[in-house]
């Protein structure tokens, strides 16, 4: 029994504890290819995480004030991201995205947000919307309680014409557009394509734009998607992988925003009891700390091993003439269940649509095979990872697309 109302709260799934590379699940010892949506590079419990945890037994949890350990960090944030001259420092993901939604209102007093299909941007009224359409002509609700959407404009990610139509129609009235420039829900190299497009597009009519960038930052060996793509978004939203194992989310601003905060009647509120908290500071110096120091052996094994599984399972898929597709952006792999050629989300699921009961027997699967993949499917590695559990891992997903999706 229990009293919970969040998501999956009547899930019989429930984790009891994570170490290295693997999560339990009631006891059940499970490889681990979802690390909290991508958060964990280091895998759980990592050496970094626990050394941090002894040392902060000394140092405190919280204090609500600005501290020496948010200061340092924004120090080594303006080292990895140059382009940015402050941070902004939050409690988690949504906090940071809902922020840079209210800078943007602040400093160009327009009301309309601008979202794309298939992106997410955690648990922000705003954003929580999609399209059931492939021209995104009407928007869809992803949650019960969201009665004020009007102001809210959805455009379909790698589909520019389209966007570009619909952008036409509100570019004076746009105060921002957010776009995870890579999605976890198909994640290929040619997306760079439309986020440099659209990125062009806003600068052109003068849009603000922001980069979430919750799944790159810090997963690429270039420490983002803007860097290696060498585009520079007003605002730059990240997380997850900067607290080293507990909720974090940042913000970064250009020299531009600052200077209109900075404006007398621009007073936008930070505040929040845990948004300056030493814990997930801490922890986060000493993780990117680590992940800089070696950097060069944690990128090129986590390349070596996505690599491998990616390109032996499309091979695979090849040979047996299946239905399937393996997408890949660095060490952020995703099952796609058909080789027609999509480009977005909605394309995804509608494709997909009259398979979900082979596709549910298939993760079952690979459940009791003992390997872990998250509900939204998306695949990540993490440092942890060795090329023996790369070899189970193309086993038991090969011996599985032939039982239940060969057909």
């Amino acid at each position: 029994m229990n009293f919970l109302y969040n998501e999956n709260s009547k899930n019989k799934i429930k984790a009891t504890k994570a170490n290295g590379k693997y999560i339990y699940i009631e006891n059940k010892k499970l490889l681990d290819l979802s690390y909290a949506s991508g958060s964990l590079l280091l895998g759980h419990t990592s050496a970094i995480y626990k050394k941090s945890l002894n040392t902060l037994k000394s140092v405190g949890s919280n204090y609500s004030l600005i501290n020496t350990y948010v200061e340092k960090f924004s120090v080594i944030l303006k080292k990895i991201f140059p382009e940015y001259s402050k941070f902004i420092m939050c409690a988690t993901g949504t906090e940071s995205n809902m922020k840079a939604l209210r800078i943007a209102r602040a400093i160009t007093n327009k009301k309309k947000i601008v979202m794309v299909s298939g992106s997410w941007h955690g648990s922000v009224d705003e954003l929580l919307y999609t399209s059931n359409d492939k021209k995104c002509k009407k928007t869809k609700n992803l949650s019960s309680g969201l009665f004020n959407n009007k102001n809210t404009i959805v455009i379909p990610y790698n589909d520019f014409y389209n966007s570009k139509k619909i952008l036409d129609n509100y570019k004076k009235q746009i105060a921002i557009l957010i776009i995870e420039p890579i999605q976890q829900s198909l994640p290929f190299q040619s997306s760079e394509d439309y986020v440099k497009l659209i990125y062009n597009y806003c600068k052109k009519n003068n849009i603000l734009i922001c980069f979430d960038e919750m799944i790159t930052g810090m997963r690429l060996k270039e420490y983002s998607t803007y860097k290696k793509i060498k585009l520079s978004p007003d605002i730059l939203t990240f997380g997850k992988i900067f607290g080293g194992g507990v909720p974090i989310g940042i913000i970064g601003i250009k020299k531009n925003i600052e200077r209109q905060l900075n404006k007398k009647n621009n007073y936008v509120f930070f505040g929040g009891t845990y948004s300056l908290n030493p814990f997930s500071s801490y922890l986060g110096i000493n993780t990117i700390n680590y992940i800089l120091k070696n950097k060069k052996k944690i990128y090129s094994k986590l390349d070596v091993l996505s690599e491998r599984l990616s390109t032996q399972l499309n091979k695979f898929i090849d040979i047996n003439n299946l239905d399937l597709k393996i997408f890949r952006y660095s060490s952020i792999l995703r099952i796609v269940y058909t080789n027609k050629n999509i480009k977005n989300k909605l394309e995804k699921e509608f494709a997909e649509k009259n398979k979900i009961k082979k596709i549910n027997k298939f993760k079952k699967y690979v459940y009791d095979n003992g390997i872990f993949l998250s509900k939204n499917g998306a695949i990540f590695l993490s440092y942890q990872n060795s090329k023996k559990d790369i070899a189970y891992v193309l086993k038991i997903f090969k011996s599985g697309f032939i039982k239940f999706l060969s057909s």
